[in-house]
């Protein structure tokens, strides 16, 4: 605009100043850091935390049948096959006990009876501590043959030190009080005084029936 109609303009007041100062914004583009500042992007939202990895799943738990490697030969009788009577149809118990006190449990294993035929007798089994065990049932007084046994009970019923049997079955009950030595580690109780007639011997366990 020439000099002399700007003067003019100016000398006749504030509006034509007013178009001028609009006129002057309209051409002049907003530069970053000059006139008016701009406005930052949006700050995008945080992504979520991932979640904690999934512990993995514990293996399967697997059993393997060991018994005859163990020792535990003892053949389990029940009756027939075909399971006519409700005798046959229970199975049987079994008792872990450390009867002559070396610090490894034994296994006593109440027994049924076939059907027909022999005898079935139970068995005690004595822990030699590497994982096998040994028979020690003949002469000891657990055999109980031809008695159809099915639970058992393992316990020092007379507070002697000694763990005893009580075996029940078919028929009648077996309460077998064990006579053997005492181990080293196991002390009478206070007060106890054990019968002159004892046993003096140190073997698994020698039992008799208590009528």
């Amino acid at each position: 605009m020439p000099g002399g109609r700007l003067a003019a303009r100016l000398r006749r007041g504030v509006p034509g100043a007013i178009v001028l100062a609009l006129g002057l914004a309209a051409a002049s583009p907003t530069t970053p850091g000059q006139g008016m500042e701009e406005t930052p992007p949006a700050a995008k939202p945080a992504a979520p935390a991932a979640a904690p990895a999934a512990a993995p799943a514990p293996g399967a738990v697997r059993f393997v049948n060991a018994a005859k490697e163990a020792g535990l030969t003892l053949l389990n009788r029940s009756g027939s096959p075909e399971k006519n009577t409700i005798n046959e149809t229970v199975g049987n118990g079994v008792c872990l006990a450390d009867f002559d006190d070396d610090g490894w449990l034994d296994i006593f294993l109440p027994n049924g009876q076939p059907a027909k035929g022999a005898t079935a007798r139970s068995a005690l089994y004595r822990a030699r501590g590497d994982g096998t065990y040994e028979d020690r049932t003949e002469g000891l007084g657990q055999a109980l043959a031809g008695f159809w046994a099915q639970g058992c009970v393992a316990a020092d019923y007379d507070a002697d030190g000694r763990i005893d049997l009580l075996v029940t079955g078919f028929g009648r009950y077996w309460l077998l009080k064990q006579t053997a030595r005492r181990g080293r580690n196991r002390q009478p109780p206070v007060g106890y005084n054990p019968p002159s007639t004892e046993s003096d011997q140190s073997d698994v366990a020698a039992i008799r029936s208590v009528e």
